[in-house]
């Protein structure tokens, strides 16, 4: 039975009682310690000093209930009956912090624009406006959306999200220019970014190619099979000498018809590329389709369905005739060093 249920019978109670006295109908009302008890004490004894206390205990065990259904509509109610209750205070925190879980369940810019209009002084309001700039910053997805949301937020909730987003733009505006003064500027911006290795690796490349010259298509070709040759254990049939900081790969297509490594070239020879699970080859006899769901590659490169092949930047290889070649700016090039 609620309180409102009883509320007849504890006016009942309070009437069977009207030869008592004051003193003893407010412990008898103590005692049931009920809102409506209370408020049918301060109805009959309107005049009383206790009346006052009567209406005070309303408030507080109308806040007690409010506080502990803990809902939004709960504190509304108790809002309309008590509009001056010294409760007020922590029922606007209580309203704060139940609106502002809305927004961050929704998690969307529209709910956190909806909060900072209805609480603009509430202490999530920062929170929700980097929220906001966050989501900007992704949606925009470019340097200077990331690099405003850091100066906006530099010790933010996605400032380390941020940070690499910029690094990532900044190497991949390097790699575009591909000279040695843009990875300068990129190692000054980020000198511990993720790509510094591989950036000071390309203005080393960068000073070396500056002692060479791009070879003609006829010589490329020629190189990629002394390479071929050189790497495929025929080392005392190829015209290379040794080479130095060497990486070629040979990239196969998958199923998806994507380019997946098959096999990986080094100067210590072949290394088998254990990531590859799906790819297409010919049998010996040709034309069949071959498919390995396991986690070794195909072991015949020679026989993969080869989709391109690509050396890496750096590689140097020296012919037996003393003529020394390196790959840089996307073909191979004769050195004198």
């Amino acid at each position: 039975m609620d309180t409102m249920q009883k509320a007849p019978l504890l006016f009942a109670a309070l009437i069977l009682a009207g030869c008592a006295s004051v003193q003893s109908d407010w412990e008898f009302t103590r005692r049931l310690n009920r809102p409506c008890g209370y408020e049918v004490f301060a109805e009959k004894y309107p005049a009383s000093d206790l009346a006052r206390e009567a209406q005070s205990k309303v408030a507080e065990l109308h806040w007690e209930d409010a506080a502990k259904e803990n809902s939004i509509a709960a504190y509304e109610e108790f809002l309309e009956k008590h509009p001056g209750s010294r409760f007020l205070p922590l029922l606007r925190e209580n309203v704060d912090i139940l609106h502002w879980e809305q927004a961050v369940e929704e998690d969307l810019p529209e709910a956190y624009g909806e909060f900072l209009i209805q609480y603009p002084d509430s202490r999530f309001a920062p929170q929700a406006r980097e929220e906001i700039a966050w989501d900007e910053a992704v949606t925009t997805d470019s340097e200077g959306a990331y690099e405003k949301y850091l100066a906006d937020y530099p010790a933010g909730r996605y400032a380390a999200e941020a940070g690499q987003a910029v690094d990532t733009f900044l190497w991949q505006n390097a790699r575009e220019q591909n000279t040695a003064e843009a990875y300068r500027v990129y190692l000054k911006r980020y000198p511990g970014g993720r790509f510094a290795r591989d950036a000071e690796r390309a203005i080393e490349i960068a000073k070396r190619l500056e002692a060479c010259t791009p070879v003609s298509p006829v010589m490329v070709k020629q190189i990629e099979e002394e390479v071929l040759t050189f790497m495929g254990n025929e080392r005392e049939r190829s015209l290379i000498e040794y080479v130095e900081d060497f990486r070629y790969s040979v990239i196969g297509l998958s199923r998806e018809g994507e380019g997946v490594d098959l096999t990986e070239y080094t100067a210590e020879g072949r290394k088998r590329k254990a990531e590859v699970h799906y790819y297409v080859a010919s049998d010996e006899e040709g034309g069949r389709e071959h498919e390995d769901t396991g986690s070794v590659a195909w072991q015949s490169s020679e026989r993969a369905v080869v989709h391109r092949k690509v050396t890496a930047a750096g590689s140097t290889l020296k012919l037996k005739d003393g003529r020394i070649f390196m790959y840089g700016n996307g073909t191979w090039n004769q050195c004198d060093f």
